[in-house]
């Protein structure tokens, strides 16, 4: 099964696209992310 993520992502660390993808990928399930915005960090 593919799933396709569309969501803002950062570049470093595991927040919105890629905390989805990865736990998504953890299970078996292949991702395409497709990033909305991609961000430097998170902003907190």
């Amino acid at each position: 099964m593919l799933v396709i993520s569309i969501q803002s992502q950062v570049v470093h660390g595991h927040v919105g696209n890629s905390a989805a993808a990865y736990a998504m990928q953890a299970e078996g399930v292949n991702v395409a992310a497709v990033p909305t915005t991609l961000l430097s960090n998170h902003p907190r």
